[in-house]
């Protein structure tokens, strides 16, 4: 790693955080593309969940590979996928991650249309946005959980593939942006009529 010490960085080359909350940006010469107006932290809060829910679709898709070809252990079912439960199962996790993806969709089309018409996003908005992210993030934890949990023991060995979406999955979900017990706060405190309890809106 190439470090150093005194050198002169001039002020063009420096965005101040409370500038950048403020979406003030220092660069001029992208201000007219849409996509260099977006707001930052509801984009930022938004774009961390599309993986988690490229991650729980890859666990559904996994589940229903896998369920033709094995049984549930200490029943009579030879094949996963003629049991009752298993329907169940699917339809509840596919269900979350269809709620989870509309969400996120609703979020992006709202930054796009705020962005395109040079408006910027309300603090209703705003915080609807991190509330949106946190309860996809949840939903999609749900989904991913509830899949692993049906995938029976040999889903503990940890080159197990519904082992990994499960680990990345909750790793993933835990940053700040997006864990949801914060997002969801910070919207009801705004739904009561509270000061936000947070900078990042």
């Amino acid at each position: 790693m190439l470090r150093q010490k005194n050198v002169f960085v001039p002020d063009e080359r420096i965005a101040l955080l409370s500038k950048i909350l403020q979406e003030d940006y220092a660069s001029t010469h992208l201000r007219d593309e849409p996509l260099y107006r977006f707001g930052l932290i509801p984009f930022l809060a938004t774009k961390l969940v599309f993986p988690l829910l490229g991650m729980a679709k890859a666990a559904l898709e996994l589940f229903l590979e896998k369920a033709p070809d094995r049984g549930i252990a200490y029943t009579w079912y030879d094949k996963q996928d003629e049991a009752a439960i298993t329907h169940l199962q699917a339809g509840e996790a596919s269900a979350k991650i269809d709620a989870a993806e509309l969400m996120l969709r609703r979020s992006v089309g709202e930054i796009e249309a705020n962005a395109s018409g040079n408006r910027r996003l309300a603090l209703m908005q705003r915080a609807r946005i991190r509330r949106d992210a946190g309860a996809a993030n949840q939903l999609i934890w749900e989904a991913i959980d509830l899949l692993a949990g049906a995938s029976g023991g040999s889903f503990a060995y940890a080159k197990h593939p519904m082992n990994r979406l499960w680990r990345d999955a909750r790793v993933a979900g835990i940053h700040g942006g997006i864990v949801p017990s914060s997002n969801l706060e910070l919207f009801g405190r705004i739904l009561c009529n509270q000061e936000p309890n947070s900078p990042f809106l």
